[in-house]
């Protein structure tokens, strides 16, 4: 059986290979609104359903339409955002490799607006 700094170390190496970190912009009432999203994609359910286990988001199942003969594919995608996201990233940034800067310069970037501004993401 896997302790939580297994299981958080495996979904890092995950999101390394299979991950996605953005920063959005909308406007809300004028003002311009910033969101941290984190997401996951691949395959393979099992890793997406555990992550959204143990931080929450939003779980998809997407299919894609290919030409010829080739079958159609399904992926399956979970989208963290807000205090989702940060809370993940957070969780598994001193396991992370590949992305360990992006995730750094997105937190960092959260921290900096959330001081700096009271209308950051709900």
């Amino acid at each position: 059986m896997w302790g939580i700094m297994d299981e958080l170390a495996y979904i890092a190496g995950f999101f390394d290979a299979e991950g996605h970190v953005a920063i959005s912009r909308g406007y809300e009432h004028g003002r311009p609104r910033y969101q941290l999203v984190a997401g996951l994609v691949n395959k393979d359910v099992r890793p997406i359903t555990r992550t959204k286990q143990l931080f929450g988001g939003y779980q998809t199942l997407t299919m894609y339409k290919r030409h010829g003969k080739r079958p159609d594919a399904y992926c399956h995608t979970l989208r963290l955002s807000s205090r989702k996201a940060v809370a993940f990233l957070q969780a598994i940034h001193p396991h992370l490799v590949v992305k360990a800067n992006v995730v750094w310069l997105a937190l960092c970037f959260v921290n900096y607006v959330n001081r700096t501004t009271a209308h950051v993401y709900k």
